[in-house]
Formats: C-alpha cells, sequence, structure tokens
C-alpha cells in the first residue's frame, strides 16, 4: 500500500512519519475522501487538517526566499516558480490554494498569467496575488478587474501577505 507522509508535532518540533494504508488516526480516511495522497497531514492535539499550500512567483531569488520562509514559518507548504511560464506546471503539480505572481517576469508576465489563471475551470477560484514594485492606482483597479483578488506594491512585510492570505482562505493552518 502507498505510504502517506504525516507530521506529528511535538512541541515546536515536526516529526515526519511514513505510515501505510490504515495509519495514524484516520489518515485513510482522508485518502478515501479523494485528498490528494501527496499533500502533507497534520495530527495536533487529536486534531488532523490538510496543510494549506502557497504558490510563489518571482524571478527575484531574495523575494522568492523571503516570502516562502514567512509562509513556511507559518505552517505552509510553498512551492516557486521564477517565470510565468513554470506557474501552469507547478499549478497542475501541487494545487496551491494561494498564488503570489509578480507582474514583470520574464517569458510570461504576471498579468498575462492571472488572466489564464482565473480562466482556467480548475483554477479560477484560487486566491491570487498580484506584486509589484511598479504599479500605479489606476494599474491597480485594472488588476482587479482583471480577476487578481489583491494588488500589492513591493517593498511589502511578508508576514503582511501571510496575514492577507490566511484571512482570505479561510482557516490559518495548524502550526
Amino acid at each position: 500500500a502507498e505510504g502517506v507522509r504525516v507530521r506529528v508535532l511535538r512541541g515546536e518540533e515536526p516529526v515526519e512519519l511514513p505510515t501505510q494504508r490504515g495509519g495514524v488516526g484516520g489518515v485513510e480516511a482522508s485518502r478515501d475522501r479523494g485528498l490528494p495522497v501527496h499533500d502533507a497531514i497534520e495530527y495536533n492535539a487529536g486534531r488532523m487538517t490538510q496543510r494549506k499550500t502557497v504558490l510563489v512567483v518571482d524571478d527575484s531569488q531574495a523575494v522568492l526566499d523571503a516570502i516562502g520562509t514567512a509562509f513556511e514559518e507559518a505552517g505552509w507548504d510553498v512551492t516557486s516558480a521564477a517565470d510565468g511560464e513554470e506557474v501552469f506546471r507547478k499549478m497542475a503539480s501541487s494545487n496551491p490554494d494561494a498564488v503570489l505572481l509578480d507582474i514583470y517576469m520574464p517569458k510570461l508576465n504576471g498579468a498575462d498569467v492571472c488572466r489564464l489563471l482565473k480562466a482556467h475551470p480548475h483554477w479560477k477560484k484560487t486566491y491570487l496575488v498580484l506584486m509589484s514594485s511598479r504599479i500605479s492606482e489606476r494599474e491597480i483597479d485594472m488588476y482587479r478587474r482583471m480577476g487578481a483578488d489583491e494588488v500589492l506594491k513591493k517593498p511589502f512585510d511578508p508576514a503582511h501577505a501571510v496575514a492577507l492570505v490566511e484571512r482570505a482562505v479561510g482557516t490559518a493552518p495548524a502550526g
């Protein structure tokens, strides 16, 4: 039987436990409800929850690192991409709950990616935040009409982005 990754939180330190069919506290039941097997499951104080995933897209490694670290510290799984074309492969493989997307990137810009994601039947409801250091109020309104759920002007505090996304997506992930 295929194993499932379980994170048991002991104090502040998570412990990874590989399990088999019928494993720890209802993992198999989560799989039977159609949850992807590769998703991390958290078991904390007798409660099991599926961890949230965010896709961070920027051509700056420093931005990817800063935002990614903030989300990881808040208990999120983080996937990243460095250009607009890579977004679609990452969307298909990680099915994120939220996307933070730089507007000015190589290959395919964030505005075009936003438009394509919001037109896709499976991804149109994914919470999407566009980011840029070069943006006017008029452009912010345009991007919201295009489908962006929020637009952030860089630089911003990565913790602010985490709080914004957690409020929008619903319950904050365990951790």
